[in-house]
């Protein structure tokens, strides 16, 4: 696995071809406060929507996909766009928007 704050710059790590490697990618920060730049909210829904604008051609799909980030893998539609979450006797752990 790999963790990422999914920086801003010039160089970028290159999370999409690992996830799509199947190499679990993670995201976080060092706190609330972003060290690094005055812009952090300690927010991974913001990580994800940072992860998508990088990363991603933007369609619904991509979009819905980028959520990962923010969800520890777990997306409520699969390729096919079926339900797969929530199902009965999963975890009631979720990101309250």
């Amino acid at each position: 696995s790999i963790a990422s704050t999914v920086p801003i710059g010039t160089l970028h790590m290159p999370l999409k071809q690992l996830h799509d490697k199947g190499v679990k990618v993670m995201t976080g920060t060092d706190s609330v406060i972003d060290h690094w730049s005055p812009y952090g909210l300690g927010d991974m829904l913001e990580k994800a929507n940072l992860y998508a604008q990088l990363y991603i051609r933007p369609n619904e799909q991509n979009l819905s996909r980028s959520l990962f980030l923010a969800t520890g893998d777990v997306l409520p539609l699969n390729e096919k766009g079926e339900r797969v979450w929530p199902k009965a006797q999963d975890d009631a752990s979720f990101v309250l928007v």
